[in-house]
């Protein structure tokens, strides 16, 4: 996926307690159902926000999880059925973090992570 002209590869954690409003605001979050460990007032998703770059040799983290009760067999489900449309929604944030990141609470800061990997692979110490 491009971020700032260049391809990198990123991470984006499923959540399953993120309070409800961060919901509300638009292009943060891919909402999913409530897993068994979502509490009330609280939703369950793909936290864009929490997305981190990973070096270009990773191999996928992907992982399904052993869980047993249908409501996070549900939400795997649906990730899985929906992978395009989680990209798209993905590359709408992308968008929104370049434009102004600062309006973003809670996000990770993309630049620095890049920057230090960047720093890593020239050998430079922090």
């Amino acid at each position: 996926m491009y971020y700032r002209n260049d391809e990198y590869k990123f991470l984006i954690p499923w959540r399953s307690n993120v309070p409800t409003a961060v919901g509300k605001q638009k292009n943060l979050v891919y909402k999913l159902p409530p897993t068994t460990h979502t509490k009330k007032g609280h939703i369950a998703c793909l936290d864009f926000r929490k997305s981190v770059i990973v070096p270009k040799n990773f191999r996928n983290a992907y992982k399904k999880f052993n869980e047993v009760d249908d409501r996070d067999n549900k939400s795997i489900l649906i990730i899985e059925k929906n992978l395009d449309k989680i990209i798209k929604a993905f590359k709408l944030y992308l968008k929104q973090y370049v434009y102004d990141k600062n309006k973003i609470d809670f996000s990770v800061d993309l630049d620095r992570i890049i920057n230090i990997t960047k720093d890593k692979e020239r050998g430079n110490r922090f």
